[in-house]
Order: C-alpha cells, then sequence, then structure tokens
C-alpha cells in the first residue's frame, strides 16, 4: 500500500509537471473564457489530498507560471450606442449621404445613391455623434488607459475604398483619423477598432502629442468616415459602437477559482475528520 506521505508527493510532483506545461503552453484562459469555465478547468487539473500548507505553496508556483505576463485581458464597455430605438442624434457630416436607424433591425445604415460623376468631394462623407452621447466622462485618459473604439462594420454590395474613425475638439476645426482596412463586401459583420493607445496612429500632418492630448480634453464629435467603393448605389451599415477600456479580469478569475478551491479542500478535510472520529466512537461502543 502506498504511503500517506508517498502519495502526497506523487501529487506535489504531478503538480510541478502540470506548471511547468502550463508554462510552455501559454495562459489557460482566452478573452471569451468564462468565470464558471475557468474553476471548471482549474478544479478538473488540480485535485489534492495534500495538506493545506503544501497546496498553497504549489498554487502560488502554478499562479505565478500562468500570470506572468498576463497575456489575455477581459475589455469593458464604457460607452455603447447600438441604434436599438432610433438613430441617436448620428447624421451626415457633409451631406454627401444619408444616415439613418434601420428599423427593426436596429442598426445605423449609411447610403450612398448612384454618383457617375466619378471620385471627387462628394464621394467621401462622416457618419457623426455628439461624443458626449457615447461618452461624458473624461477623454482626456483615453491613450493612458489604453481605450479604443470598437464597432460592427458591414458592406452589403459594394466595400468602400477607406474607412476611418474620426473625432474633433471645440479647441479648434482639427479632424483626427485613424485608418482600418475596409472589409470585403458581404453578409457578414466585422469587428472593427481604433486604439487611443498610441497617438501617432491617429492622422493629423503635423500635429504634435501635446495638440494630440490636448484636443482629447474637450472632444466634440465622433464618427465613421467613408470614402465609397465606386459609383452605384451602396449601403454601409454600423452596429454596437462602443469606448473600450481593458481590464485584467482573468487575474480575478483566477483568484477566485483558487479561493473556491482552497474552500472545496477544507469542507474535505473537515468531512474527513468528522468520518474518523465518527469511526473511533463506534468503535469504541461496538
Amino acid at each position: 500500500m502506498t504511503s500517506r506521505r508517498g502519495a502526497e508527493s506523487a501529487e506535489i510532483r504531478s503538480c510541478r509537471e502540470l506548471a511547468q506545461k502550463r508554462k510552455a503552453s501559454g495562459p489557460i484562459l482566452g478573452t471569451t473564457g468564462s468565470l464558471s469555465a475557468s474553476i471548471r478547468v482549474i478544479r478538473g487539473r488540480m485535485r489534492f489530498s495534500a495538506p493545506l500548507r503544501e497546496i498553497s505553496l504549489c498554487l502560488s508556483a502554478f499562479v505565478a507560471i500562468l500570470l506572468f505576463p498576463i497575456a489575455a485581458l477581459a475589455d469593458s464597455a464604457i460607452g455603447t450606442m447600438d441604434w436599438d430605438t432610433a438613430a441617436e442624434g448620428w447624421d451626415s457630416r457633409l451631406g454627401n449621404m444619408t444616415v439613418g436607424d434601420r428599423n427593426p433591425d436596429d442598426w445605423l445604415d449609411i447610403n450612398w445613391a448612384a454618383d457617375g460623376g466619378g471620385p471627387g468631394p462628394t464621394w467621401y462623407d462622416t457618419a457623426t455623434s455628439s461624443a458626449s452621447s457615447l461618452y461624458s466622462g473624461s477623454w482626456s485618459d483615453m491613450q493612458t488607459n489604453g481605450m479604443y473604439i470598437s464597432f460592427d462594420f458591414r458592406a452589403t454590395n459594394v466595400a468602400p475604398q477607406s474607412i476611418r474613425v474620426q473625432w474633433s475638439s471645440t479647441n479648434n476645426s482639427d479632424i483626427w483619423s485613424y485608418n482600418i482596412t475596409p472589409p470585403a463586401a458581404g453578409t457578414e459583420w466585422t469587428t472593427l477598432r481604433a486604439s487611443f493607445n498610441d497617438w501617432t496612429d491617429w492622422d493629423f500632418p503635423g500635429a504634435t502629442e501635446a495638440e494630440f492630448l490636448s484636443d482629447l480634453d474637450d472632444v466634440e464629435w465622433i464618427g465613421v468616415y467613408t470614402f465609397r467603393g465606386s459609383g452605384a448605389a451602396q449601403t454601409y451599415s454600423i452596429d454596437n459602437f462602443m469606448l473600450m477600456i481593458p481590464e485584467p479580469a482573468e487575474l480575478l478569475i483566477l483568484l477566485l477559482a483558487l479561493l473556491l478551491i482552497l474552500r472545496d479542500q477544507r469542507k474535505g478535510s473537515h468531512k474527513a475528520a468528522k468520518a474518523r472520529r465518527t469511526a473511533i466512537l463506534t468503535g469504541s461502543t461496538g
């Protein structure tokens, strides 16, 4: 019969082997990992009967390898426009296209009428909204907090030549633009994003970082610029326009999962001790 000490050592070795495999294969969780799924995965891989002190040491090593560095972040929306009820104040900035809520489908449509005149000033425009309608807080924290704009886009029949996220400040008439590669035309939605993390990604010739940050202090409007793909009539659709902020939620999920594991281990220890006491009492009175 294997001794209790030998069983404990085998379990500790198993834990070390698991930690090494975890280090080689990368983070256990993706950005879409749920709390319940994370707990099930960790519980499924870590079942111990060793003393709590040894378990804690093993868990510490496991978590250190797992979380250094934290590679996956769960992001939260702090401002959302989904056009579930109306156009939510969005309109054409130049008047070259029409913008409106697509009811009952609840997204924003950008409609371009047929134009046989060829590329020119009437072939581009920006669908805009008041920045405060998306987010009424301070925009000056966008860069330091790694915030970004995310939205779903679809070009039903003709792909645009260009897509940009644009915004402007009340300080001046400057328009900051973030260029995005247009997806192919079709029925599928594509999620696009524009990050505030690096100010040089926002195109404004001759601008400086100081000017970028100054304009972020007072953003007036924000929107999506499109340059039509041809002279044919075409429709572009936008949905779930969101201001996102990264959060290290995976760390919190793992810590909670480990606390639950330790709680279950303690419950198991209490049950085992109670069973031993009952056996002793039964034997003494038999």
